[in-house]
């Protein structure tokens, strides 16, 4: 079964952990044909499960239940790229312009009047080189403002770039946040792996934008608290693009080297 560049580069960043850090193991990578699990590796002629899988923030936008920034960033990439459209059809596109939001509750309700703002914002400036940023809808709803606002910021090409602006977080935001997540995270991959009988390794790449090495030191209590930590060998977490550590493992010697880099490849 061919895999996924975010599994192959997690599974990379963990056989680097093991070869810095345990030189003298013998490791061997065996591919799954029907996961689960998404690869076995065999450590000293012991056969584990590793399973891959990604920490995503959730944000929460007016009475609906919590969406994954991902889906909503791409549902906003849509809308922008109807906007480039219609202005390119039109003839009012010339130059590149940025539309920046902060994530907008029941955006269908609204998607239509704040598309009439920006293109009329295009149509505005046209023949002008760079104009300031200018806001096309704001709503409140305490504490959060839901905003958009659109600037141009060049000739170069005619192009309109979208921006997704996350809501502020505080430090307890953050790790109540990550503690939640990695609790859903964790639960979900026990059950898809109860049938599962070798001893379980999760790879977690590590998508919370909010979040690094220090937030889970922070934490740890709290995450040592999630029962479904107890159904995994090893909890690796990889930081993309930049570091990668040992969060949990049953293994003293492992345990050992908990929050240790590995420099990102």
């Amino acid at each position: 079964m061919s895999r996924s560049k975010e599994e192959e580069y997690c599974k990379a960043q963990f056989d680097d952990f093991l070869k810095r850090f345990f030189p003298s193991c013998e490791i061997e990578w065996e591919d799954v044909e029907n996961d689960p699990p998404d690869y076995y590796i065999f450590i000293d002629k012991t056969r584990y499960a590793v399973e891959v899988t990604s920490l995503v923030e959730k944000i929460q936008l007016g009475g609906q239940s919590p969406l994954e920034i991902v889906g909503v960033f791409k549902h906003l990439t849509d809308f922008v790229r109807s906007v480039e459209s219609a202005a390119k059809t039109e003839g009012s596109l010339h130059g590149q312009y940025v539309v920046s939001f902060t994530p907008i509750g029941n955006f269908a309700d609204y998607c239509c009047e704040i598309k009439q703002e920006l293109l009329l914002y295009i149509r505005e400036t046209k023949n002008l080189e760079v104009v300031p940023y200018k806001q096309v809808f704001r709503k409140v709803i305490l504490p959060h403002v839901q905003s958009c606002w659109i600037g141009k910021i060049g000739c170069q090409r005619d192009k309109v770039y979208e921006s997704l602006s996350g809501l502020p977080k505080s430090e307890d935001d953050i790790r109540t946040d990550l503690v939640s997540l990695l609790s859903e995270r964790l639960n979900k991959k026990t059950q898809l792996l109860k049938k599962t009988p070798e001893p379980k390794i999760l790879l977690l790449l590590d998508a919370y934008v909010h979040s690094d090495q220090k937030d889970y030191k922070n934490c740890i209590n709290q995450i040592s608290a999630i029962s479904a930590l107890e159904s995994f060998h090893t909890v690796f977490v990889i930081e993309d693009g930049e570091h990668s550590f040992l969060l949990y493992s049953k293994n003293t010697n492992w345990a050992a080297n908990r929050f240790s880099i590995t420099p990102a490849r």
